[in-house]
């Protein structure tokens, strides 16, 4: 019975690690991308003692959360509704709580079924 409880956990875990967003699967607050091979996630965090709340990408397996790279460290969002989405042309954007773009990748694609992946190397493609 313990084996089959490791199993499922264990299974919950890699099948929930995501690594990529179409523009039919947005990433929403509560959700990260982790790079395959396990060494880079990207999600939305808030610093202690601090209601702002950014996107980034980190370590994951570094306990002290050490940040690469953030998207909206100028503009943080003051709620926990965030989204980061890829819009049809192309373009990542993230979003507050209420629709406003905080941050967007300005770069437009004209290619079809467009996918933002989080590479090993840490960048996000």
């Amino acid at each position: 019975a313990l084996f089959l409880f490791l199993l499922y956990v264990c299974s919950s875990y890699i099948c929930s690690a995501i690594d990529s967003i179409t523009p039919t699967q947005p990433l929403q607050y509560s959700q990260s991308l982790v790079s395959k091979n396990g060494t880079f996630n990207l999600g939305f965090f808030s610093p202690s003692n601090s209601s702002n709340h950014y996107l980034g990408i980190r370590f994951n397996k570094v306990p002290n959360m050490t940040f690469v790279w953030v998207a909206n460290r100028d503009k943080p969002m003051t709620d926990t509704a965030g989204v980061l989405k890829l819009s049809e042309n192309g373009d990542l954007q993230l979003l507050n709580g209420q629709n406003q773009i905080i941050w967007s990748s300005n770069v437009s694609n004209s290619m079809m079924n467009s996918t933002a992946k989080l590479l090993d190397t840490g960048n996000l493609v």
